[in-house]
Formats: structure tokens, sequence, C-alpha cells
């Protein structure tokens, strides 16, 4: 494990930690905590499972949130209207005519502290969020730690604030199991049997429907993942999916979703989250050359994002995601990627 100087842009110094053992490698940056790069040994060759950028330039332009923790709250609140308690908060629009993913300079364009722990392999991140940063009230610290054991990436999270506040943390990784191309052969199953509907501006419309039901909300697409499908089947026209499923209340021992590609590699996701969005990238549009040494392009890569529901705070008959001093946040996810 090393630590080393990535790079400095508009006044940022940032760090990378490198994280490693006989099969993985790992890199984390001290900027938005981005998982960089995650090579899986696969025969003779070292695959690049996520999709990342060697620049941190081409991180800074970059708007499809490649590798981040997004926060204070990840996902669409609608129309960024925020209450907590007596008071009315208006949170900043980048997603108009939402707030997405903490607004213009959410976590992930933050640069965090970064400390690592050679002997547990794992990095450590910390971030203080502000009070009204973004529009938010009260200050947050953020606590993120990512840890490589065998095969197995785990990414545990906590947040305390100093009054109440909402927060709704994701880890932000774009998969390829394959390293390079399009997502739409990789095979998906999960527990989940119900999901949120979305209005046309993205926004959960109150509902939770059964994945059995998927042609209810659009006919176009098979949200059925209790039998294993690849992502053409379910979404045969090629629209893109964005939504976010319903978990059950499990153990965090059992794998919620899981994804099998054909070269062989197979990745399971363990969360103790209540919902995980599924994000098959139709919107990735940059400039910028990743791993391939080719401009990312719609659908090389999906996303896996353990989470609170989006826009629980405009929608009451969700759960709450209000936290305070007394009651903290905390996440704790897992991605696991083995060879079949």
């Amino acid at each position: 494990m090393s630590v080393n100087f990535f790079g400095s842009y508009n006044g940022l110094e940032v760090r990378e930690a490198v994280l490693e053992n006989s099969t993985n490698s790992v890199s984390i940056l001290s900027f938005g905590a981005i998982t960089r790069d995650w090579r899986v040994d696969l025969g003779s060759k070292a695959i690049p499972v996520v999709l990342g950028f060697d620049s941190i330039e081409s991180y800074w332009n970059d708007k499809n949130f490649m590798g981040i923790i997004a926060g204070r709250y990840a996902n669409r609140i609608d129309k960024g209207k925020l209450k907590v308690g007596d008071f009315d908060y208006q949170l900043l629009l980048n997603d108009y005519p939402n707030h997405l993913h903490g607004g213009h300079f959410g976590f992930g364009k933050k640069n965090w502290e970064l400390d690592f722990d050679s002997s547990r392999c794992s990095a450590q991140l910390r971030y203080v969020s502000s009070d009204l940063e973004e529009g938010y009230p009260g200050k947050v610290e953020v606590t993120v730690t990512i840890t490589l054991s065998g095969n197995v990436l785990s990414y545990e999270m906590t947040a305390v604030p100093d009054q109440a506040t909402p927060i709704n943390l994701a880890q932000h990784n774009y998969y390829n199991l394959m390293g390079q191309g399009s997502i739409w052969n990789h095979k998906i199953e999960s527990v989940a049997t119900q999901f949120t509907p979305v209005t046309k501006n993205m926004i959960p419309d109150g509902r939770i429907l059964d994945t059995l039901e998927t042609s209810v909300f659009n006919e176009l697409l098979d949200l059925n993942f209790s039998t294993q499908k690849t992502i053409l089947e379910a979404d045969f026209k090629k629209q893109g999916v964005d939504i976010n499923f319903v978990l059950p209340r499990n153990k965090i021992s059992s794998p919620v979703m899981k994804v099998v590609a054909e070269s062989g590699l197979c990745l399971e996701l363990f969360t103790d989250q209540p919902g995980v969005q599924f994000y098959s990238g139709a919107n990735i549009r940059n400039g910028e050359l990743g791993h391939t040494g080719t401009s990312y392009k719609a659908f090389d890569g999906f996303c896996l994002e353990p989470q609170h529901f989006p826009s629980i705070v405009t929608i009451p008959s969700f759960p709450n995601t209000i936290y305070t001093p007394d009651k903290p946040y905390s996440q704790v996810t897992r991605v696991k990627i083995s060879n079949l």
C-alpha cells in the first residue's frame, strides 16, 4: 500500500492511496473520495472494472459523478425544496428543476483529508461540510473508510451533524466487468421485489410498486430481476434505466444484487441501506480519456448506488432521513468481485 501525490488543480493538492493484494489493485483519491481505478486479475490480464480518469483535471470537468462519494444528499431532491423543523431551505439546482448529488459542488468536488492504515489495507477520508453549504443546514463531519480485503472492497461511512439535517451518502462507481465496451450483456439478478416509480422529472411519485408490475410504470422496461437477465433484456429499446429498488430488510452477509459478465467476473453487492439506485449510464458524456484510452460513451458503465430513496425529504410517506447529533448517519456497503 502506498500514498502518492496525484496532481494539483485549482489550488487543490490531490493525494492518491493505492490498496493492493495479490489479485486486486484499487486507487482512491482525496478529491471526491473517488474510487479512481480497480484492477482485478483475470488470467494474465488486470481488468479495469470501474470507469475512471488519469488526471485531476478530468475529474474536475466530469459531470457524471465518476467514482465519487455523493452527498450531502445523494440522488435528487424535488425542486431543491427542504423543510427541517419549522424552517424552509432552498438548495442549489444543478439538475434543473432538481437538486442532484449534493449540488454544484457536492462532496464529489471537495478535497478530503486522506490517511491510510497499511495493516488493514484501508484508506480513511474525512470532510467537514459547513453550515449552509449548498443550502443545507448545520455542520456535518463525514468519515469514509475504504478497505480492501481479498476480493472485497468495503465502504464504511459515518456522518455526524451538529443539528438536524438530511444526510444520504452514496458510492457512485460506474462498473464494467468486461473492462471496456458496452454493458448490455451483463446479467443482473436481485433480491429486490419492489421499486419506486418516478415522474418525468425523475422524482418518485410516492408509490412503491412490485417489480412484476413494471409495465404499469413503463411498458418498455422489465425490472423483475428475481431471475437473472441481461441489461438489454431489461431495457430492450435501450432507453436507459435510472430507478431506485426497494431492498428487503436483510443482513449485510447476504448480497442484494449480483452481476455476471461474459469475461467470467461476478460482482456481488452487500449493503445495509434501504434502497439501491440502478443506473445503466445512458447519459455518460465526457470528452476526457478514460482507462481504455478513449472517451467513455453512453452505456459504457452501470451504477449500483446503495442509499436512501430519492427525494425522501419531499415525500412524507417515505422513511425519514433527518439525522441529529444524537442520531448520526452510518452506512456499510461491500462490493465483491470474483472470478467464476
